[in-house]
């Protein structure tokens, strides 16, 4: 930083004593952002949103809420809390259950890991037994990195900077230093431990006290980095644009630890454990592991992939298998157009056809083969009467039958479409003279052809 005052910056950073702000540190001071800058400042309790918190819960039993929420004996919802229950979501509300296994995806682990000894790998994982290392695990052992790998060890007192603590506080009680350390019932502090009291150092030892405002150093943060640059420090703190380090941020850049700081650098290959993966898995068939991972030609499974195969669960692990139709629900689809299952019925509830068969070769569009079924159209029928009728537009085959007819009566041809061929029978009591020109004798039919302009008999 800086060592001009008021520039709210670091004056010292000691790995020995420490930072020191402005040429020194407030006893229980913290650095607090004001709105513009971090500067050295008591804590305020309107910082500490749970300082009083608001009532929890409900006073009513049975109502998903918490009914006690008590310092001494802890929670209770809906008056108790059944030994060894969480509380499990249902799909509805946070209820008291069991955890079941489902919800515990690893709870039935596969191998993981290579069967080759020294290669680093987990060749087990069990629930009841655990992990074995390389084939095994010696007794007391636990994985030590040794600068490459972790590796089985036993514990080093080198790696456990407090294994020869030195004393601690004094043998006399009343003196400020622990006098019982039970792992049943806890620590205690000169005989005691005040209810609600902390351990906080008064300048030379650590005593029991009340947490005070003036010790949560975040309440009023004193201002960061330093206005000149490469001074290794945050020269702006912005909530638009970011930080900047020594005046700037290099693309692509990232604060990285050099050994003794932390400077801009780029990213290199050896902080990045897994930029060249080895082999995942096992060699050995049928272990359900993934034996290599290769960006160009994929993954393998127990030594190959088959021609086709996918990998599906069988229940138990993903196992390499074809495709089942069982799998796809639209494998054997239901009906199309009407309700009745393999009819094959198509429905259209506009003008267009329900079906149209377009054939570009010189075959047929629509063939059926021989004894393969008859072909049924459209039937309908109206009585004869004096005052006349009309054929529908959507029907092939249709019958006039005796009516209130006394005299030669009209009917009206339906509308005309290219292509389309009628067949008219009349079984009335008198002529049917046709709108188109042309009659029908009774107890005689005829076959009626459309040109998309008019109709006329095809005999």
């Amino acid at each position: 930083g800086s060592t001009t005052p008021n520039t709210g910056t670091f004056t010292t950073v000691d790995v020995t004593t420490g930072y020191q702000f402005l040429g020194g540190a407030v006893l229980g001071n913290y650095l607090r952002g004001n709105g513009t800058n971090f500067v050295s400042s008591a804590i305020s309790t309107t910082d500490v949103p749970w300082s009083t918190p608001g009532a929890i819960g409900s006073a009513s039993a049975s109502t998903g809420t918490f009914t006690t929420v008590d310092a001494t004996t802890g929670y209770k919802v809906a008056g108790g809390a059944i030994l060894g229950n969480y509380l499990r979501g249902d799909g509805t509300n946070f209820i008291s259950s069991a955890i079941p296994t489902s919800d515990l995806p690893w709870a039935t682990p596969g191998t993981i890991g290579s069967t080759t000894p020294n290669a680093g790998t987990f060749t087990s994982i069990d629930v009841l037994t655990g992990y074995q290392f390389a084939g095994g695990a010696v007794l007391g052992n636990y994985l030590r990195g040794n600068g490459t790998n972790f590796v089985s060890s036993a514990i080093s007192t080198t790696d456990v900077p407090w294994s020869t603590p030195g004393a601690i506080g004094s043998t006399s009680a009343s003196t400020g230093t622990f006098t019982t350390v039970d792992a049943t019932t806890g620590y205690k502090f000169a005989g005691g431990a005040v209810l609600g009291n902390y351990l906080r150092g008064n300048g030379t030892n650590f005593v029991s006290s009340a947490i005070s405002t003036t010790d949560i150093p975040w309440s009023t943060p004193g201002a960061i980095g330093s206005a000149s640059a490469s001074t290794g420090t945050f020269t702006t703190v912005d909530a638009t644009t970011g930080y900047k380090f020594a005046g700037g941020a290099v693309l692509g850049n990232y604060l990285r630890g050099d050994g003794t700081n932390f400077v801009s650098s780029a990213i290199s290959t050896t902080d990045v454990p897994w930029s060249t993966p080895g082999a995942i898995g096992s060699t050995s068939a049928s272990t359900g592991t993934f034996t290599t991972v290769d960006a160009t030609t994929g993954y393998k499974l127990a030594g190959g992939a088959v021609l086709g195969n996918y990998l599906r669960g069988n229940g138990t692990n993903f196992v390499s298998s074809a495709i089942t139709t069982g799998d796809v629900p639209w494998s054997t689809p239901g009906a199309i157009g009407g309700t009745t299952a393999n009819s094959a019925t198509f429905a259209s509830a506009s003008a267009v056809p329900a079906l149209f068969a377009a054939n570009s070769s010189t075959g047929s569009a629509i063939s059926v083969p021989d004894l393969g079924g008859d072909i049924k159209l459209s039937f309908s029928s109206l009585p004869g009467a004096d005052a006349g009728l009309t054929i529908p537009d959507n029907v092939s085959v249709f019958e006039i039958t005796v009516g209130t007819e006394t005299v030669p009566f009209t009917v009206t041809m339906p509308t005309a479409k290219a292509g389309k061929i009628l067949f008219i029978r009349n079984t009335s009591g008198m002529q049917a003279n046709l709108s188109t020109g042309g009659f029908i004798t009774t107890l005689t039919g005829a076959v009626m052809i459309s040109n998309g302009t008019t109709w006329f008999k095809a005999q």
